[in-house]
């Protein structure tokens, strides 16, 4: 017999007001270079981003300096979080991958891989971290640097991994394949959908909605079938997220923008000549209250501008902020700040009124602040060495009421597949803590809420 366990767990969350105006500037932090991808943040509040001139800077929420760290060449994938806090970041041209300590001292820097690490990393459930190079290389890293395993691809990579519940790892390469690997890095299907250089986004059904430069936006069931796909007027080289209701946002490079139906339907589109999703770094975010950040150009005046706008999840822009050469994917804090980088090497923060991402399956690039890439929301998940338990038990969640970081006990006398999901007062989804089969033992989940808004 086949044994279940499926518990809730139940966040309150307290209101912010808001002082400033949505759209106006918060304040800005210069780098030296380019910053092509998201910031992440970390549960303190820390942003981090890293800059084409060789560092990753750590920037508190007032805008001021904490650290930075000399990675040795420029990244252009965004950083990821690991659930102890450790910060890992990819360099182009000397290919090693930097494990860097909240206080910006280095834990360790892997190997130098066979070729470019220029997209995101990903991290498992269980600490792993994957990321792929432009050589035709596939890695796991456990986390204390050493190599779990590698893979030879036989394509270049363009594609930040997305990793599922189940731990299956979804990745696009250059040369006409998507491809699903299992967690100890085996292949397990692909599915040709043309030159794949976004990342995936997963739903919360386990859907996997991808655009590729064929001009299509491809959903895949987990069993690497094809849903449907839908076609756009241009390529597409950013990443789509999800809101709270299915519905799919991506952008083409044919500067629309478009809203698409669970069904594969058209729910609207933007064809203004101001949006013009731009590779990687123009993927979408969606706040608490469904609206939607991206940045484009304004070609329709007589001189060349960029914008932050705002869109409402009806289509209807709400507002847009101008900055010379804003360009990137935003990142969206509890407080509802939106933070986005510039091709000219400056950090905007610019006042939002949302509490934060939205509560959907995929709200943002790499799906959650941290940046993981993981379904599976970022935890520290541990088996406790006590005595094996007489019954199933869900102890009281400590501290209580939830501080940020709150931890959940469990004990099973069997072994069963455990599912610990997380909702809010209205009941939506916030996180999935745990999906996965466990055997008899006492267990602890540490939830950390500080990527999650009300």
């Amino acid at each position: 017999m086949k044994h279940f366990f499926s518990f809730i767990v139940l966040l309150l969350f307290t209101g912010l007001t808001f002082a400033q105006d949505a759209g106006t500037l918060k304040w800005t932090f210069d780098t030296g270079d380019f910053i092509y991808n998201a910031p992440a943040i970390g549960s303190d509040g820390t942003i981090y981003v890293a800059s084409n001139d060789h560092y990753l800077y750590a920037i508190n929420s007032d805008g001021s300096q904490k650290w930075k760290f000399d990675l040795g060449y420029g990244a252009y994938g965004a950083p990821a979080i690991g659930a102890d806090g450790t910060i890992y970041i990819g360099t182009a041209g000397i290919g090693k991958l930097f494990a860097i300590n909240p206080d910006g001292t280095k834990k360790w820097e892997s190997e130098r891989a066979d070729g470019w690490i220029e997209d995101s990393p990903a991290i498992a459930s269980d600490g792993t971290i994957v990321f792929g190079t432009s050589n035709q290389n596939f890695y796991g890293i456990n986390p204390d640097g050493s190599t779990r395993w590698k893979k030879v691809a036989n394509s270049n990579k363009y594609s930040s991994p997305a990793i599922a519940a189940d731990g299956s790892i979804y990745m696009g390469m250059e040369y006409g394949n998507f491809r699903t690997y299992n967690a100890d890095g085996s292949a397990k299907w692909q599915l040709s959908l043309g030159k794949v250089e976004s990342s995936p986004a997963i739903g919360a059904d386990g859907t996997i909605y991808v655009g590729s430069v064929d001009h299509n936006l491809y959903a895949v069931n987990p069993d690497g079938t094809k849903k449907w796909e839908f076609a756009t007027g241009a390529g597409i080289y950013a990443s789509p997220v999800i809101g709270t209701d299915g519905t799919v946002y991506v952008g083409s490079s044919d500067a629309v923008f478009y809203a698409v139906n669970p069904d594969g339907t058209e729910k609207w589109h933007l064809a203004t000549k101001g949006l013009v999703p731009f590779m990687h770094s123009d993927t979408p975010a969606i706040d608490s209250n469904g609206t939607i950040y991206v940045t484009g150009d304004d070609t329709t005046s007589s001189t060349f501008k960029r914008y932050l706008y705002a869109i409402n999840p009806d289509g209807q822009v709400k507002w847009r902020f101008y900055a010379d050469a804003i360009q990137g994917t935003p990142t969206i804090a509890d407080d509802g700040t939106i933070y986005v980088g510039s091709s000219n090497g400056t950090l905007y923060a610019i006042y939002g009124d949302s509490h934060g991402l939205a509560n959907s399956p995929w709200p943002r690039f790499h799906h959650d602040n941290k940046g993981t890439g993981n379904v599976v929301s970022p935890t520290a998940i541990g088996q406790m060495n006590e005595a094996l338990p007489q019954n199933f038990t869900v102890s009281q969640a400590y501290p209580n009421p939830f501080n940020p970081a709150t931890h959940i006990r469990f004990s099973l006398n069997k072994t069963a597949q455990v599912q610990v999901n997380v909702y809010n007062t209205a009941g939506q989804l916030v996180g999935r803590l745990m999906n996965a089969k466990k055997s008899a033992g006492n267990y602890e989940v540490s939830w950390d809420a500080a990527d999650f808004g009300s």
